[in-house]
């Protein structure tokens, strides 16, 4: 790809000016980033950093230990805009849907504008928030 730099072991970048530093790294888009071991970054502008993320989806975002950005088994019709914009950072954090972000360790944002910050905190529906260790919110009535 024009202007495409992979640097390590099994690195891999396929995008116009995308990204790829470590081991294992895959930058799959246009301006796609993914630095360190190993992490995946799909969509234009998409960014995965730390060890062993994912951020799949235009403009989403990985960054820290094993978070999940993205995918989440959506089918779209256009490909990079299920989890585009969304964010995962911390630890183990998994971030589902246009735009939503989960912040801390272990926490859920499961669908489009959810937000999730702190320890284990869930937010299940469309524009939720779940704020605070083990907090959860209730299905949409």
């Amino acid at each position: 790809a024009d202007d495409a730099v992979a640097i390590g072991r099994a690195s891999r970048a396929t995008g116009g000016r995308a990204v790829a530093i470590g081991s294992g790294n895959v930058a799959n888009g246009d301006g796609a980033v993914a630095i360190g071991d190993p992490n995946t970054a799909t969509g234009n502008g998409a960014i995965a950093s730390g060890l062993d993320n994912t951020a799949t989806g235009n403009g989403s975002v990985a960054m820290g230990n094993t978070n999940m950005v993205g995918g989440g088994g959506q089918a779209v019709s256009t490909p990079g805009t299920a989890a585009q914009g969304a964010v995962g950072i911390g630890y183990q954090n998994t971030v589902v849907g246009q735009g939503s972000v989960a912040i801390g360790s272990t926490s859920s944002a499961l669908a489009a504008g959810a937000v999730a910050f702190g320890d284990t905190a869930v937010a299940n529906n469309a524009d939720d928030v779940a704020l605070g260790s083990g907090s959860v919110t209730a299905a949409a009535v």
